[in-house]
């Protein structure tokens, strides 16, 4: 479980400003997440997992068709011949 101070030193490190409010939600929230952390920890986990249940999926092979660009182009509404035109991207 971390502290305020280590909150704050942490919040100092990254170069961040925080409210008292902003502190006191990331400490509620970080020890909330290392709690579950440590519940967790309690389990033991075979490292060869095997998984056997392909018959449970269908899989499919990759089609390749035609991208219906003539559709795409008709709904916009700012176009010239095949050009669109969209709002600037920051």
């Amino acid at each position: 479980m971390l502290t305020k101070k280590e909150i704050e030193k942490i919040a100092e490190l990254a170069k961040i400003k925080l409210s008292e409010n902003e502190e006191n939600v990331l400490f509620k929230d970080i020890n909330d997440i290392l709690d579950y952390v440590k519940k967790i920890q309690k389990y033991k986990v075979s490292k060869n997992i095997k998984v056997n249940n392909y018959k449970d999926f269908s899989l499919r092979r990759d089609e390749i068709k035609d991208f219906p660009g003539d559709l795409l182009i008709s709904q916009f509404s700012d176009k010239k011949d095949k050009l669109l035109r969209v709002k600037k991207v920051l």
